[in-house]
Parts: structure tokens; sequence; C-alpha cells
């Protein structure tokens, strides 16, 4: 399992460091990534195209490697609504859920991780 805090105020370097450090977890095989959003802010058009270019990425190098995403957002029920639709309006093909705890969110991934990996291969 791989917990994440989602920092909203990150540069776009720190950012463009954050996003290698998931894609090397995922290099060590399964895994369940936990983000923890203490704020929601809508990162920039730079941001999100660092974010895009290296999930694309990582996907290639590392089909099937994420088990699921387990959000976190402990910032109330109105941004818990609006984070949980951003996950509707972009869909992962992995399950992805949307918490109002951390250890709500780390005890489902953790559920999902411990289930047996079904192979996408015949």
């Amino acid at each position: 399992m791989v917990v994440v805090r989602m920092p909203s105020d990150a540069t776009d370097d720190e950012l463009a460091t954050l996003m290698a450090s998931l894609q090397s977890a995922q290099e060590r095989g399964r895994c369940a990534l936990v983000y923890d959003i203490p704020r929601f802010l809508m990162p920039s058009a730079v941001k999100r195209r660092i974010i895009v270019d290296s999930v694309t990425e990582t996907r290639r190098l590392y089909p099937g490697r994420v088990v699921c995403h387990a959000i976190a957002t402990t910032m109330g029920p109105l941004m818990h609504g609006v984070v949980k639709a951003v996950t509707w309006l972009m869909p992962s093909s992995e399950p992805t859920r949307v918490f109002v705890s951390l250890d709500e969110a780390k005890a489902w991934a953790r559920a999902a991780l411990d289930a047996p990996a079904v192979s996408s291969e015949p």
C-alpha cells in the first residue's frame, strides 16, 4: 500500500517528483494507492499535464499493477462530494472510492490488496 499526502501547494517540480515516486512504487509490484487530500484545489493546466503524462507512462510500463485508488478527504461533506464527482468525470480503470477518513481509505485499500489478483490475460 502506498499512501500519498497530496500537497495542494506543490510546485510543478515537486509534483513531478511525487509522480516519479508513484511510478517507482509500481515498479516493485502490485499496489493500492491511497491519496490523503487535506484540501482540494483544481490543479493548473501544467500540473494536470504532469499528472496525465505520468499516469499514462506508468500504465504503459506497469499495466495492472495498481489494484485500487482510495481517496481520503477530510474537508467535510461538500468537498467530499466534489472529489467524488471528479472521480466520476475522470474514471479510472481500477476501482476507486472516496472516503471521509484516512483510516477507512486504508482499510478498503488493504482489503483490495489482500484479495486474490485477477489476471487480465486469458
